[in-house]
């Protein structure tokens, strides 16, 4: 044999897990502090008071639970309980009964609580109460997810890593598959905020290839949606175009992330000129994007598009909104003060535009969205220029995208109908 010979191939050692701490959170004058700045009145000074209860009664050993609160009956729910009401009656028993509380039952009240302040941006209260799931169950890595995706939403950052991190872990360690893929979902999502696309990108076609491996179809299609949205950001079309195909084929008929790609998709079509076709698939998504960042987005989204189409009344109707949902800084709201303030470029009203813009600007430099920062400071660079305002393009006769379009609004309606 001609040549340098090799050794022999050494086996490869199976890697070894450590599994990382639960993540503490980021401390004040008192643990809990926040959620009395951010909810007040009796419904805040009971969540505040149940959640430090929550991580003392995960933090002591079993046999100690018993004797843990001086309590005598169980807690009054307080008034404004409504929508939690059956979570925070969990988390009263606890007090009452801590020995006989389920770990799996009070971390599922913890979650509970969690998503309902996520849905109303009270953004500190969504992380004290999925860290506190987390702590309850911190072998289910799902509550760890909770918990990076709450510290995420509130622009904590290297917290939300942490819990990432841990997730990825636990998940690893008990082969527990799809949550696995969502953990680095999520971690990719936090990871493009931030600025860092290539580690984004990254994490997303690892999701992408192990979903595909597992024939886990769903998260196959939520890992090419979040490409796509990745492929709008560096305005790579034809990778987006891909990426939107390949997710509407993945997700199922009763998949309600359809009313999502709905509108990614239908941004795509904006972004190169086309709001003719966007806006109808934006407006029959709409009603079914309930959180405040899904909803700010679309709503900004329509707004430019109505611009670009000489729709006054509706442009001004849906940037009057997203200035009322941006009044709290939830997560997309400096991209939506982009979209807003480049239909206001586009309307005429230059001077409101070139305003809009720097606010944009700074939400994100406090949010620390670097993508976000990025589009306005080259919206704010096309003000001063000044460029030409958007205008709607016509589509060739023979345009894919009217089949496109008019599929994805049959699927959103079949979809809304069967709701």
């Amino acid at each position: 044999m001609v040549g340098i010979k090799r050794g022999e191939p050494e086996p490869r050692q199976p890697r070894k897990w450590r599994l990382p701490p639960i993540p503490r959170g980021r401390q004040r004058a008192f643990e809990g502090a926040h959620l009395l700045d951010e909810l007040g009145g009796e419904l805040g000074t009971f969540l505040f008071q149940r959640v430090r209860d929550v991580h003392v009664w995960a933090d002591a050993p079993g046999d100690a639970r018993r004797s843990l609160f001086q309590v005598r009956g169980t807690p009054r729910l307080p008034a404004g309980a409504g929508e939690v009401g059956a979570e925070l009656q969990v988390l009263a028993e606890l007090v009452a009964h801590p020995a006989g509380s389920a770990p799996e039952r009070v971390a599922s009240a913890c979650a509970g609580i969690y998503h309902w302040a996520l849905d109303h941006a009270y953004y500190a209260t969504a992380a004290a109460y999925a860290s506190a799931a987390a702590h309850a169950q911190p072998f289910d890595p799902m509550f760890a997810i909770y918990a990076g995706r709450a510290e995420r939403a509130r622009a904590a950052y290297d917290q939300g890593t942490l819990w990432f991190h841990r997730a990825i872990s636990v998940a690893r360690l008990g082969g527990k598959l799809s949550a696995y893929v969502v953990a680095l979902l999520s971690w990719a999502n936090q990871e493009i905020t931030r600025g860092n696309r290539v580690r984004g990108r990254a994490l997303l076609w690892r999701a992408w290839r192990y979903a595909k491996r597992h024939n886990l179809k769903h998260l196959g299609a939520e890992a090419r949606h979040d490409l796509l949205a990745l492929a709008i950001d560096v305005e790579d079309w034809d990778e987006a175009e891909r990426h939107a195909e390949a997710a509407a084929t993945l997700y199922g008929p009763r998949a309600r992330n359809i009313f999502a790609l709905a509108h990614d998709w239908a941004l795509v079509w904006l972004n190169r000129g086309f709001a003719a076709p966007a806006l109808p698939v934006m407006e029959a998504a709409l009603p079914f994007l309930t959180l405040p960042s899904a909803r700010i987005l679309a709503l900004s989204s329509i707004s430019r598009a109505a611009a670009m189409l000489g729709q006054a009344d509706r442009f001004r109707s849906a940037s009057d909104t997203v200035l009322g949902l941006a009044a709290v800084a939830t997560e997309n709201a400096p991209m939506a003060l982009v979209h807003i303030s480049q239909a206001h470029f586009t309307a005429g009203d230059v001077e409101r535009a070139r305003a809009l813009s720097v606010r944009a600007r700074e939400m994100a430099r406090g949010r620390q969205d670097a993508t976000a920062e990025h589009f306005a400071n080259e919206l704010l660079a096309a003000i001063q220029a000044p460029a030409p305002a958007e205008r709607d393009v016509p589509l060739p006769e023979d345009s894919v995208i009217f089949l496109q379009a008019e599929m994805l609004l049959q699927r959103v309606r079949k979809l809304a109908a069967s709701l």
